[in-house]
């Protein structure tokens, strides 16, 4: 991700908080569509109309890119300030984004409250990849926005130990929560419009003791699923489970909860909500 300084001009006459409305709806538009990422900030200094914002690489924000709410939006402030805004990249990083993901051999849904990354991922390098680039609808864009933004929402909620911490925790780490079923419905748009094995990464942190944990089997189609990492001090990315046929990944849970371990656990028995993702 990189920050850049947007320039939309002096306000010519127009009332301040219409133009701040309009400017916002138009970023609102670039998040949506996976060009911008997190937050941005919209202020007045010399008279003039800025925004600091966070976008996903050096491109993100050509018109080529840009959704049909972020052209019409577009079209009204280059007519209301008299000219398009001014792009000023202030970031002396290049970005770590992969600028395709055509040579992917797999990807990973994958988020936390902790990065603003896009929220697909390269399955080698663990790069994510700019939404914006994704052969998917702009109303799948949007869906998988709304998606990561609720998964952090989630993920804040359970770090904060608060009374919900673990009805959140839930929502990360149940297969069938609704998060991780609006979650595996993005996984499957995404590998049918790219084409691409995609995989769905379901949290852990409660865990069982000892081999307990280690002998897990997968939560959608209870057969086993360990996937031995590759060497002792793995990295994050060598998930230590893996099933290739219900496109999970997940690793051992960190922290022995027997109370909690069940969550995300396989249930004997159990209805499912939904089918079994198709093999690639």
């Amino acid at each position: 991700m990189l920050l850049y300084h947007i320039v939309f001009g002096t306000d010519n006459g127009h009332p301040r908080d219409e133009l701040e409305d309009l400017v916002q709806w138009y970023f609102n538009s670039l998040l949506h569509a996976g060009q911008a990422c997190g937050s941005y900030f919209v202020t007045w200094f010399k008279e003039e109309l800025g925004v600091h914002a966070l976008m996903a690489d050096k491109n993100a924000h050509a018109l080529k890119h840009h959704s049909t709410w972020g052209r019409k939006h577009l079209k009204q402030i280059t007519k209301l300030f008299g000219h398009a805004p001014l792009w000023t990249l202030i970031d002396d990083e290049d970005g770590t984004s992969l600028r395709s993901w055509r040579k992917s051999e797999s990807l990973v849904l994958y988020s936390c409250c902790n990065t603003m990354s896009p929220p697909l991922r390269d399955g080698k390098s663990f790069k994510p990849i700019p939404t914006y680039l994704l052969p998917l609808t702009d109303t799948q864009k949007l869906d998988l926005h709304r998606w990561q933004t609720a998964y952090w929402d989630f993920d804040n909620t359970w770090l904060r130990s608060s009374a919900l911490e673990f009805e959140s925790y839930k929502q990360l780490a149940d297969p069938l929560s609704d998060l991780s079923d609006q979650g595996f419905d993005l996984r499957e748009a995404i590998e049918e419009a790219t084409g691409i094995p995609t995989y769905y990464y379901l949290f852990r942190y409660c865990a069982w003791q000892d081999d307990k944990e280690k002998k897990r089997r997968c939560p959608k189609c209870g057969k086993p699923w360990r996937h031995k990492p590759k060497q002792e001090n793995a990295p994050f990315t060598d998930f230590h489970f893996r099933c290739a046929h219900c496109r999970i990944v997940s690793h051992e849970g960190c922290h022995v909860e027997p109370r909690h371990a069940h969550i995300g656990d396989d249930k004997t028995g159990r209805t499912e909500k939904r089918g079994i993702s198709r093999d690639a």
